[in-house]
């Protein structure tokens, strides 16, 4: 049957281009919703910048302790003031490594550090790692246990330097003490203090064990002078004993006789 006004009904590909959004369509809507969609963006840009603000800066700061590889040395490049403190000690470097990060006697030396000075000595600032969350004090054990805390105001960590220490100092290795605070300059006053406590402990170590080589060594040598001693005093026995004369003696003695010889032939 034909249709009454003489027109054909729309084909099925002529209907799918009917439902297709054209480029100029899709511009549009967004045009028309703009404003929800900058709101939207402020609205995220709004939290993030809140989020951002919110949080406690954490500043990091770090000082070099050089460990020879041969012969006996380690010195320290101190981050504020730069100076060098040799002294005796011959480890391997993850030893080192190992000592500077868990050593309770170095973190309690830093923690008591910490407690008498009660405010940075350059700034004048209190120290934040001396008072727990809610502002009261804390003891040497409790800061102690926040410089090695993770997500303390304070921690510190140690792990070795890879980088190129230049040709000054191609004969070592280098452990990097690095310290992470919510104060910059505390920060680098607390890398310091680990620094020279790391230094003091390898030191006052190096000294003790250096008395006990000695004293064994002492020891050694005692033992040794007393075996001699009684090897002498059997010798001197069996030559009383079996009437041995020394050769010393014995050449003493020939030669007078040989002296004696000469007075009587000059006669």
């Amino acid at each position: 049957m034909n249709p009454v006004n003489g027109q054909s009904q729309p084909s099925g590909e002529h209907g799918a281009r009917d439902d297709e959004i054209t480029l100029q369509e899709l511009v549009g809507m967004l045009w028309g919703g703009k404003w929800v969609i900058l709101a939207t963006f402020a609205v995220v840009l709004a939290l993030g910048a809140a989020y951002t603000f919110s949080q406690t800066p954490i500043y990091e700061t770090s000082s070099l302790v050089l460990v020879e590889k041969q012969g006996e040395g380690v010195s320290s490049i101190l981050s504020e003031s730069g100076s060098m403190n040799p002294f005796g000690s011959r480890r391997n470097l993850a030893n080192e490594v190992l000592v500077a990060n868990q050593s309770e006697a170095i973190t309690r030396n830093v923690a008591v550090r910490l407690d008498t000075m009660e405010t940075h000595p350059r700034t004048g600032e209190p120290l934040a790692v001396l008072t727990g969350p809610e502002g009261e004090r804390r003891t040497v054990g409790e800061i102690a246990g926040d410089l090695v805390a993770q997500g303390g105001k304070a921690t510190m960590s140690a792990a070795a330097a890879g980088e190129n220490l230049g040709n000054q100092y191609e004969s070592a290795d280098a452990i990097r003490i690095t310290v992470k605070g919510v104060s910059a300059s505390e920060a680098a006053l607390i890398s310091n203090l680990y620094s020279q406590a790391y230094i003091d402990y390898n030191r006052r170590k190096s000294q003790e064990s250096a008395r006990s080589t000695r004293k064994f060594l002492e020891q050694q040598a005692s033992k040794f002078k007393n075996r001699v001693d009684r090897a002498e005093q059997d010798l001197e026995s069996f030559m009383q004993e079996e009437k041995a004369v020394a050769l010393d003696q014995e050449t003493s003695r020939i030669v007078d006789q040989i002296a004696n010889l000469q007075t009587r032939q000059d006669e």
